[in-house]
C-alpha cells in the first residue's frame, strides 16, 4: 500500500507554530515570525508610474479600464492566490488565474516585489504559452 504524500500550506505550518511560541524566550520567538514570514507573499506595492499604464482604457483590451477595489482585489488575488508561471529573461515574474464564471485571464507581472504590469484577458485572449524570454504569449 502506498503511503500518502504530506502536503505542506502556510496554514497547516503556522497553525502548529502559534502553539509553540506559547511560553518561549522572545529570542524564538522571532525565530518563528521569520518562519511565519516565509510562508506569506509581501504586501503589493505597484512600481512608480505603472498605475496609468496597469489602469486604462486600451483599444486591444487585457488592461483594467479603472482603479477600483474591485480590480485592485483581482490584482492581489492573482499574485497571491494564482499560478506562477515563472521568471522571463527580464526578471519579470508572470502570475496568471482564469475567473472560472467569466472565463476571462486576470493576469500580473512583478518585479523587485512590486507590480509592473497587470489586467484581463478576455477568453479568446488567453495566453496559455510560456516563453522564457517573452513571458506568456498566444
Amino acid at each position: 500500500m502506498a503511503s500518502k504524500g504530506v502536503k505542506a500550506t502556510a496554514r497547516s505550518i503556522t497553525k502548529p507554530l502559534a502553539k509553540v511560541t506559547k511560553g518561549v524566550r522572545s529570542s524564538e520567538s522571532k525565530l518563528v515570525e521569520t518562519l511565519r514570514s516565509l510562508t506569506r507573499k509581501p504586501k503589493i506595492k505597484y512600481a512608480k508610474d505603472q498605475e496609468a499604464h496597469i489602469f486604462r482604457n486600451s483599444k486591444k483590451g487585457g488592461h483594467f479600464t479603472k482603479k477600483t477595489p474591485q480590480a485592485e482585489k483581482a490584482i492581489k488575488d492573482t499574485y497571491r492566490k494564482g499560478v506562477k508561471h515563472g521568471t522571463d529573461t527580464n526578471g519579470n515574474t508572470w502570475y496568471t488565474r482564469t475567473n472560472k464564471q467569466t472565463g476571462e485571464q486576470n493576469w500580473a507581472i512583478t518585479r523587485n516585489g512590486k507590480i509592473e504590469n497587470a489586467g484581463v484577458n478576455k477568453p479568446e485572449n488567453i495566453r496559455p504559452n510560456w516563453d522564457p524570454k517573452r513571458g506568456l504569449v498566444k
